[in-house]
């Protein structure tokens, strides 16, 4: 087999070792929580990107390094905000 191809296979293997990661860590962070409280057994459908699954485990470690400090508002929208991007609020009324 070409090095190429081994080189694409090695990759293919990296990406879904971090894939992987990064999902066992998403079930840990409010935004799966918020996620399984809107579309229950299928919130995994909306896990948001490797990226993002990242920045949000780090502000959330910070906040629970310093759970006295008071949240940013962007903190805030990260850890009450549905991945789906849909507006989960009741209409009517």
């Amino acid at each position: 087999m070409s090095k190429i191809k081994l080189d694409l296979i090695q990759l293919g293997e990296e990406l879904a070792e971090e894939n992987n990661a990064a999902a066992d860590l998403w079930s840990w962070l409010p935004s799966h929580a918020i996620a399984e409280k809107h579309h229950g057994d299928h919130a995994d459908n909306y896990r948001p990107s490797n990226r993002d699954v990242m920045v949000e485990a780090s502000m959330y470690l910070a906040h629970l390094r310093r759970p006295h400090v008071p949240l940013t508002p962007e903190e805030q929208k990260w850890f009450t905000r549905c991945p789906c991007a849909e507006d989960h609020v009741p209409h009517g009324g």
